[in-house]
């Protein structure tokens, strides 16, 4: 926080909070999901849920993501 400009800290706690708030609850999950399908198959599906809840959010807000009057994203 202490290196974040004065304009980004608002997103920066926005992500600090998604990250730490999840933590306690992912972790009693992956416990139990590692006695039930192993460590290997535990992180390919929290891999595989994370990508695919991050191309969720990417696919909701893609027009507040990438503005179509920008002008590096025009289309021709």
């Amino acid at each position: 926080m202490r290196t974040a400009s004065e304009r980004f800290r608002g997103r920066v706690m926005g992500v600090r909070m998604m990250v730490i708030y999840g933590l306690p609850i992912g972790l009693l999950a992956a416990g139990s999901l590692i006695d039930l399908i192993g460590y290997s198959a535990t992180g390919t599906l929290y891999a595989a849920l994370g990508l695919a809840l991050m191309m969720a959010v990417a696919l909701h807000w893609r027009e507040d993501l990438w503005p179509v009057h920008a002008p590096a994203n025009a289309r021709t």
